[in-house]
């Protein structure tokens, strides 16, 4: 019997079309160079076994490797409050994204003690279709010198919607 042949899902024994023996291995491989094991990038090919039966030891109907071209990860997360986002809009495989904080802000890494505060981060689309990342730190302001403070205080105070605000200051319905 020969090795089975799946329709529509991209792979193809390496088989030379000589009888194989019992408890031999006949090797699929994605059917070309441009594509890719879907449950795994770096996967070079899965093996299936000839029984003594005749016949060979395949996967169950839909559970067969399946070779593709590329993946797509789900919307990325959402940009921080006070932040911002360089993205391409795309969901593809190694799509980067780089997130920010506005100016005088830094994202707070709230799991180290002391906590490390760094000014962007970026996420990546990995193969498993998810992204390097799936929740980012927040954006908080720096403390500055009360001199500062002040000069920045005067300096900056702008009109917004009505309200006075002070960049980098508290908004209505900012997360904490």
């Amino acid at each position: 019997m020969d090795p089975p042949v799946p329709e529509g899902l991209g792979i193809a024994p390496d088989w030379d079309g000589q009888p194989v023996d019992f408890f031999d291995n006949v090797t699929y491989t994605c059917e070309n160079n441009n594509l890719f094991f879907e449950e795994d990038r770096d996967m070079e090919g899965f093996e299936v076994q000839c029984l003594d039966s005749g016949y060979f030891d395949t996967p169950w109907e839909g559970e067969w490797p399946t070779c593709v071209d590329n993946v797509y990860c789900e919307t990325p997360p959402e940009k921080p409050w006070g932040g911002a986002i360089l993205w391409n809009q795309k969901l593809e495989y190694s799509t980067e994204i780089r997130y920010s904080c506005n100016r005088y802000a830094q994202f707070l890494a709230e799991e180290y003690e002391p906590p490390i505060k760094y000014s962007d981060t970026f996420i990546n689309c990995q193969w498993n279709k998810t992204w390097t990342r799936d929740k980012l730190d927040r954006c908080i302001c720096e403390s500055r010198t009360l001199f500062s403070k002040i000069l920045f205080s005067v300096t900056y105070l702008v009109r917004f919607q009505g309200l006075i605000v002070r960049p980098c200051l508290s908004l209505p319905g900012r997360p904490d």
